[in-house]
């Protein structure tokens, strides 16, 4: 009788920690889409001024906001990323969604940019 209960108590203490260990892991992953939401969020408040050189981030509040909030959603995927291992679907994921925030600035900066650089070239043109 007492391996019998030993193995079962061996048993619920494995399917306890696999549990706790799959919870664990659907937590950092639903924080990390959440910061990742509330990042892009922000990211939509933000216009970059192609009147002005380098296409600065204005309002600077939201740019602000935005900043904070992507800093936000990096750490959580960071996190998240390390409770899974090298190769795993999940793990991939997360460095698409790190890259897909930076990808979407940069794709309003230049946005921008070519903007500026079209009316800069229309006032040589016209001189």
């Amino acid at each position: 009788m007492k391996p019998l209960i030993t193995i079962l108590i061996f048993i619920l203490a494995a399917a306890g920690w696999y549990w706790q260990h799959q919870s664990q892991r659907q937590m950092a992953l639903d924080e990390a889409h959440r910061a990742a939401a509330v990042a892009m969020q922000a990211l939509e408040r933000v216009e970059f001024d192609w009147t002005r050189r380098g296409c600065p981030a204005t309002p600077p509040e939201a740019a602000m906001e935005w900043q904070r909030r992507r800093s936000d959603a990096e750490l959580a995927m960071r996190r998240a990323e390390e409770l899974f291992p090298w190769g795993t679907d999940e793990r991939a994921l997360l460095s698409e969604g790190g890259l897909n925030l930076s990808l979407v600035e940069k794709g309003k900066l230049l946005e921008c940019l070519k903007i500026q650089g079209e009316s800069l070239d229309e006032l040589a043109r016209r001189r």
